[in-house]
């Protein structure tokens, strides 16, 4: 009956002019963010502070409403990572928060690491305080720096000439949220134009969302932005290494590689692409059974290990490049 029903709505637009256009759908690659509160720094707010919690809640609400897949250190459980650090530390050490998210139980695509900083002069008959948040944008395998920010509260603000700490804290939470949320537009506008530009297309935002690029990788248009994976060939011979070279390099979104440690049984190698890590898993299999070379393939987060089985040399069959 709904069928029917359908079909007669759809008619009854036609009869008034309308037309329907099909638009091919287009899968999204879209990036996993983590903020991460930075407070080495003795002269920053540190972490446990209700001021940093606002501003995170800031940051964090307005990048998911711009379209990003959002991550809470806390909920992921990595806060106390591998049961090796007391959950809810401050003062952390730059290198302590790559390693926090390196061992995040999802793949973080970009860690945004910010300090805040906030300044009391106080005088015999009021208080100022200005706030300053700065920060930068990594990827945390690669360790790429992918840009920096910093934002600071547009005046000087005043407390009244006797507010002790809590006013002090309630002040200074209020503000950082909003500066939080001002700080959140500046950088999804900086992630956005980072990933429409070196995801090979233009990003396109509707509603207030992030759409990943239309178009992609430099060799067939795929539609995730640029990652570096490492590719690690265990036991595969420069033969072999010469047969999968082809296959490589026509993947969807293929940008460039590189090696890095290489011998006579193996090799690892940065491979930089805007293909997505589902599609590079699956490419790397069926490159393999295309190849006529016996192996299988391991992922550890952003590392590929193809781990052959050594046999006698056969020749791959002839590539198509449209195929991958």
């Amino acid at each position: 009956m709904w069928i029917k029903t359908l079909a007669a709505g759809i008619a009854g637009l036609a009869l008034f002019g309308g037309t329907f256009t099909a638009t091919p759908s287009v899968a999204q690659d879209i990036p996993n963010v983590l903020v991460m509160t930075e407070d080495f720094d003795q002269d920053t707010v540190p972490r446990n502070s209700r001021v940093q919690r606002n501003i995170l809640s800031g940051l964090n609400d307005r990048l998911n409403q711009r379209g990003y897949r959002v991550f809470d250190e806390t909920a992921l459980g990595i806060d106390g990572y591998q049961s090796t650090t007391v959950q809810g530390r401050s003062r952390r050490t730059p290198d302590e928060l790559i390693i926090v998210a390196r061992t995040a139980n999802q793949p973080i695509d970009i860690i945004v690491n910010y300090e805040v900083f906030a300044s009391v002069e106080k005088t015999d008959f009021a208080s100022f305080v200005k706030m300053r948040i700065t920060g930068r944008v990594l990827d945390p395998d690669s360790g790429r720096f992918v840009g920096s920010f910093e934002v600071e509260s547009p005046e000087t603000f005043r407390l009244p000439v006797n507010c002790p700490r809590e006013c002090l804290l309630e002040k200074l939470s209020t503000k950082g949220r909003d500066m939080g949320v001002e700080l959140s537009s500046v950088l999804a506008d900086k992630l956005d134009d980072f990933f429409g530009r070196h995801g090979g297309g233009q990003v396109t935002t509707g509603g207030g969302g992030y759409a990943a690029p239309a178009t992609g990788g430099a060799q067939t248009g795929g539609v995730g932005f640029e990652r570096t994976y490492t590719l690690v060939f265990d036991e595969c011979s420069p033969e072999i290494r010469l047969d999968f070279e082809p296959y490589l390099v026509i993947f969807e979104g293929y940008l460039n590689h590189r090696p890095d440690v290489c011998s006579s049984t193996s090799c690892k190698m940065q491979y930089t692409s805007t293909i997505a890590p589902g599609k590079l898993h699956r490419n790397l299999e069926k490159m393999l059974v295309h190849s006529n070379h016996r192996g299988r393939v391991g992922v550890d987060g952003a590392t590929y290990t193809v781990s052959c089985v050594p046999v006698r040399r056969r020749h791959p069959v002839q590539l198509d490049p449209g195929n991958w």
